[in-house]
């Protein structure tokens, strides 16, 4: 039996406004420019167990929606 191994990139850090390593905040805001949303795969906070494309498209129409909101 073979084995293979894969090497992922953790997630970038999103977090509470006291949080200081985080890029963006839980509503996608991007801290240091103002008028920016990310919205993507790399905000996710911590790695998922499941399929990224669901998680990724549900975070995505999370975000869409507070931002029209």
């Amino acid at each position: 039996m073979r084995f293979a191994t894969t090497s992922g990139r953790p997630p970038s850090p999103m977090g509470a406004d006291s949080d200081s390593r985080a890029g963006v905040d839980a509503w996608g805001k991007v801290r240091s420019i103002t008028g920016l949303r990310a919205v993507d795969a790399s905000t996710v906070p911590d790695a998922v167990s499941v399929a990224t494309n669901p998680t990724v498209v549900m975070s995505a129409e999370r975000s869409a929606a507070r931002i029209v909101a």
